[in-house]
């Protein structure tokens, strides 16, 4: 069993980690690598803590968890090279994840481009910033995948599932 500490910008929770899970997870606590945790919270008059189901880097829980990209364009800074750009990155970043491309238009509303099927990508923040530089603005939105906890355990007690958000 392990205790770690989960950080972010803003705060903090510790995290407890059975010898089931560590096993695979190991190699990843204690590194300074942007883990995603998969677990249960448990709040006790201590605060809060995290029972770890798994614990994935984040480019793997990127590319388990990610349901769909949708690209959000503003017609009025964007020009044909610029989604031209955009389109050769879709093929450099090929994988499984479905991709939806909107143009908004200020104060005219939104269209939504229906885009090739195999225009599907691999989810990455590399992809991610590629798109920012050729478009000049954060423009990929990620939705996630509702994420399936396996538990093992429950105080020696049941094995069941239960749902949590990624």
């Amino acid at each position: 069993m392990a205790f770690a500490v989960l950080e972010d910008m803003i705060a903090s929770v510790e995290v407890v980690v059975f010898p089931s899970t560590f096993e695979s997870c190991s190699h990843l606590l204690g590194s300074d690598t942007a883990v995603v945790v998969l677990g249960t919270v448990q709040q006790n008059e201590r605060g809060a803590k995290i029972i770890a189901e798994s614990v994935l880097p984040l480019p793997e829980a990127m590319e388990k968890y990610t349901k769909d990209v949708h690209i959000k364009v503003r017609a009025n800074q964007t020009t044909r090279q610029h989604l031209e750009q955009v389109k050769e990155l879709l093929y450099q970043y090929h994988g499984n994840c479905p991709v939806k491309l909107t143009l908004h238009f200020d104060g005219r509303g939104e269209v939504d481009i229906e885009l090739l099927k195999d225009l599907t990508i691999k989810p990455s923040s590399d992809f991610s910033t590629k798109v920012e530089e050729v478009l000049g603005y954060p423009a990929a939105i990620y939705g996630m995948k509702q994420a399936e906890i396996q538990r093992g355990y429950k105080n020696g007690k049941n094995n069941y599932n239960r749902r949590a958000n990624a």
